[in-house]
């Protein structure tokens, strides 16, 4: 587990910090209360890495007054937020003179709960991509050398040029996309402001953002970079708060529209996909596997006899069942397979590039037969499921038309006598699809 380190002579502070910690985020808090204390538990790890992501430290000790445990902790590579009651100007020269995160004041307890979202940015903040692009070797390193204390991943770019490239190969071939570009505006074979313009073309302001960062010789320049599609622009030079509150804001509001999108595509009770999800990236990986010509299977999962589980144990029972063979549905699949809660009790699965999809569907039929639901007290007792699934590898014109074949073959899995496989090449050919509407004579 992740570990964060307080040192502060407070024990009001220190309790403060690690109860909001332990609410918040998952990791391990180690307390120390002086220098000496400090030295003694970091001289006892191993010098290759430290086991701490993040110290939260008090400038003034006893017996460290001006600093020394600050300057020791960032010696042990450990991202480091400082704590202060005095705020002088000199002290703050002082402060950023040191590779921190930032510094807070803690004789005010808004800034103290500040130390919580710079916490969360920095367990957060190893899977964003951040691309610096300029012509200049001394301040793109200097860039870097800023963003990587606040531990991003930072890739650096020449040119325009270089940076799409960059941006291509990152969006196809990568985990983590980059959600930030950070430009200058005077730069060889392609300019920031025609990069900026070129990104756009591709990638909206809600997923990707840019910030121009350059030495102005114009007033307007500023805001052609806006009306071109950059999201803020920098001066140069700024201050290092600034430069920190700025990327920190943008990368948050990112994150927040992601979250806000993935809600609309979301069941909320399984947490799986929804309807909307299936008929926009669901029908694409269906149209890309037409055009591409690689396996896919459309598949329809329907829980058997579920409105009696709801009218025997009740609809809370009824959300566990269906929350259980969602995790179930998890564990079968793979990444780049989808699944969906097509509403109900119905279920709709996306299955790409398997051997033989009929073996694997009677394996999931066969996963969840095994499975046994502890029922809550005071029902108790054990309840168990099964499934029917139809399926077809024929993809039609259209996902409407294969999901009606995977549908058709349900259905007769259904009159069949349920908990059982049905390929739509075994189905009968004579059943006419105006006898197979989508009706609630299954389970009733």
């Amino acid at each position: 587990m992740k570990k964060i380190l307080i040192v502060d002579d407070s024990k009001y502070i220190s309790d403060i910090l690690t109860a909001n910690i332990g609410d918040s985020i998952q990791c391990d808090v180690t307390i120390c209360y002086t220098f000496e204390e400090t030295r003694q538990i970091l001289e006892s790890q191993a010098d290759s890495e430290s086991e701490y992501f993040a110290a939260v430290l008090d400038l003034n000790l006893p017996d460290a007054p001006n600093g020394e445990v600050v300057d020791f902790v960032l010696k042990k590579g450990i991202p480091s937020i400082v704590l202060t009651g005095n705020l002088s100007e000199k002290v703050r020269d002082n402060i950023l003179s040191r590779p921190i995160v930032d510094y807070v004041i803690k004789n005010d307890m808004s800034e103290i709960y500040h130390v919580l979202s710079l916490i969360h940015r920095l367990d957060k903040n190893p899977a964003v991509k951040i691309l610096v692009v300029d012509d200049s070797s001394a301040f793109r390193q200097y860039t870097a050398s800023l963003l990587k204390v606040h531990g991003y991943q930072v890739l650096e770019a020449v040119d325009g040029l270089d940076a799409l490239k960059i941006l291509d190969e990152h969006k196809h071939k990568h985990k983590h996309k980059i959600m930030m570009v950070l430009t200058d505006y005077t730069m060889p074979n392609m300019d920031g402001m025609e990069l900026t313009r070129a990104i756009r073309k591709t990638h909206s302001r809600s997923e990707l953002c840019i910030i121009a960062i350059s030495s102005y010789t114009k007033p307007e320049l500023s805001a052609q970079f806006l009306k071109s599609g950059a999201n803020d622009t920098i001066s140069k030079p700024f201050f290092v708060e600034e430069f920190y509150s700025r990327i920190n804001n943008h990368i948050e509001m990112l994150e927040h529209i992601a979250l806000i999108e993935d809600m609309a595509v979301r069941d909320q009770l399984t947490g799986l996909h929804n309807r909307r999800y299936l008929f926009d990236l669901g029908n694409k990986l269906f149209m890309d596997a037409k055009k591409q010509q690689f396996p896919l299977a459309v598949a329809i999962l329907d829980i058997d006899f579920f409105k009696k589980v709801n009218d025997d144990h009740s609809h809370k029972v009824g959300d566990l069942a269906l929350k259980a063979i969602s995790e179930q549905l998890r564990l079968s699949s793979r990444k780049k397979d989808i699944i969906i809660r097509f509403g109900g009790e119905e279920f709709c699965l996306l299955v790409v590039g398997r051997d033989n999809y009929h073996i694997f569907f009677e394996t999931l039929r066969t996963a969840v037969e095994s499975m046994e639901l502890s029922l809550p007290e005071p029902e108790g007792g054990i309840l168990k499921m099964t499934v029917s699934i139809g399926f077809t590898t024929d993809l039609e014109e259209t996902i409407d038309k294969s999901l009606l074949k995977a549908d058709i073959a349900l259905y007769q899995g259904k009159e069949n006598g349920r908990n059982q496989v049905v390929d739509s090449h075994d189905v009968n050919s004579d059943r006419a699809e105006s006898d197979l509407l989508r009706t609630d004579q299954r389970d009733n």
